[in-house]
């Protein structure tokens, strides 16, 4: 019995190990999204645009080419049927 005790003791300490372990990689993982989140906010002197504003003027920029790259009628027809 006195095994099968300090069998149990080893299980919950290794729980409690396994626990915090998993509690410091969530906060390390927090901190580096945290730190991404600011760098992609800083403004970029060269262009005035932050990552994140980019990657909009991006996304906006590629839809328009992709209307504008369809044909006339073919437009037409994607809003008729939507």
């Amino acid at each position: 019995t006195n095994d099968q005790n300090n069998l149990e003791v080893d299980r919950k300490k290794l729980k409690q190990l396994k626990d915090k372990q998993n509690q410091e990689n969530q906060d390390q993982e927090n901190q580096d999204q945290e730190n991404q989140d600011q760098e992609n906010k800083k403004i970029n002197p060269e262009t005035g645009y932050s990552k994140e504003q980019a990657q909009r003027q991006l996304e906006v920029l590629a839809n328009e080419q992709l209307l504008k790259a369809l044909p006339r009628r073919s437009r037409a027809r994607f809003k008729k049927d939507w």
